[in-house]
């Protein structure tokens, strides 16, 4: 049976280092994809720590886990561009579940938390390189704000910043 659990936001660093690795490393074709190289320790702390100006306290990781198996992930933080508003990092899978509406039920959780802290707005950036996941985040409700050019210093990615504006908690 697949559950949702929530981790510390270093569980790279920690006790589930080694099951975050595994599920990053099944999954590797996104690391693969976004920086061109197999995910290794650096690939997941620069997933998790978020910005250096962000408190520990608003940083979030939800993973979805059978057994002692982590099968997927949603890394995300609040306050992240504004107060109220939340950006998630990076919503993960293992491809042996994808297409079984496991990352709606994922994405839709980091929602429901949002919401029930009073965000106003999710936001998520969605390389252009990888056109599935942006009809999955549009499909989710997403709409495109705006695109950020490839930063020939960085990855080169071209990036499309979906947002979904939330509306309040029931």
């Amino acid at each position: 049976m697949i559950k949702t659990i929530s981790l510390d936001p270093d569980c790279h660093l920690n006790a589930d280092a080694n099951r975050v690795m595994d599920l990053f490393r099944r999954a590797g074709d996104y690391a693969r994809l976004e920086s061109g190289r197999d995910p290794d320790l650096d690939y997941l702390r620069e997933n998790f720590d978020g910005p250096p100006s962000l408190a520990r306290e608003d940083r979030f990781t939800l993973a979805l886990e059978e057994g002692d198996t982590l099968l997927g992930t949603a890394g995300y933080i609040r306050n992240f561009y504004e107060p109220g508003e939340w950006y998630m990092g990076l919503l993960l899978l293992d491809p042996a579940i994808r297409g079984q509406g496991y990352g709606t039920k994922l994405a839709q959780r980091v929602i429901d938390h949002a919401r029930r802290e009073g965000g106003s707005r999710i936001r998520i950036a969605v390389l252009d390189a990888n056109p599935n996941a942006r009809r999955f985040w549009e499909r989710q409700g997403y709409v495109l704000e705006r695109t950020v050019p490839g930063d020939p210093e960085g990855d080169g990615h071209i990036r499309h910043v979906l947002k979904q504006e939330l509306g309040r908690a029931s």
